[in-house]
């Protein structure tokens, strides 16, 4: 079983060593993995940063900022070509739990029709947008998303979850209307089937628009929501 875990930078000096430094403590040793870095031609100092910090990891430069969707491309292209099994995209500005990626493999096995996971995830401590309603031991748990629902009626997603302390509420395996890009974790055949992110939207919405082509292909959505 191999894994792509996809990272895209963009002057993101501020976190992205943050979040290397998270990937490389996921408890997943039996597994094949490897963490590439696509760069959308960043002009801070990340790059560097990623050189110095990372020397061992593949650091793909776009050549231009190809948005979200075309710099993702890149590395759903490359994880294709190297013949992974799945390919997990994991935004620059999140610190993955170390079971994470083990409980996506887990959902991915027990629900061979799943195509998408996702992950639980919650507003960095102190970034909140409602601060002054949670104690501060509720800090850093508020959840961000736990599932998502497609609003047709007005074309807008809305996250489940979102602004709750979490107390267990959504520990589950759920099917979702859509994934958040946040963790995107996909399989193989869902790209084959269906191509790679569109182009077109270059940023938001461009992973609703491919849940929603992967799920009118048969395949489920899920949201894995890590006890």
């Amino acid at each position: 079983m191999k894994v792509t875990i996809i990272v895209l930078n963009w002057n993101g000096e501020k976190y992205i060593i943050s979040c290397l430094q998270s990937l490389r403590r996921l408890a997943v040793r039996p597994h094949r993995i490897e963490v590439i870095v696509v760069d959308n031609t960043s002009t801070d100092h990340s790059v560097g940063l990623i050189k110095k910090k990372f020397p061992q990891l593949l650091l793909i430069q776009a050549g231009q900022n190809l948005g979200y969707a075309g710099g993702n491309n890149i590395g759903l292209q490359y994880a294709l070509d190297q013949g992974s099994d799945f390919a997990w995209i994991v935004n620059p500005d999140v610190q993955v739990h170390p079971q994470s990626l083990l409980a996506l493999l887990e959902a991915a096995s027990t629900h061979p029709d799943g195509g998408i996971f996702g992950s639980k995830c919650y507003f960095a401590k102190g970034y909140e947008f409602h601060k002054d309603r949670y104690t501060p031991s509720q800090l850093g748990q508020v959840i961000w998303y736990a599932g998502g629902k497609i609003d047709w009626a007005n074309l807008i997603t809305q996250h489940i979850g979102i602004d709750e302390v979490d107390i267990g509420q959504y520990n589950q395996t759920r099917e979702t209307d859509t994934v958040t890009g946040t963790s995107f974790f996909i399989r193989r055949q869902v790209l084959e089937q269906i191509g790679l992110i569109d182009p077109k939207y270059f940023l938001y919405y461009e992973e609703t628009d491919l849940c929603v082509r992967a799920s009118r292909a048969g395949w489920k959505l899920l949201a894995r929501l890590l006890a």
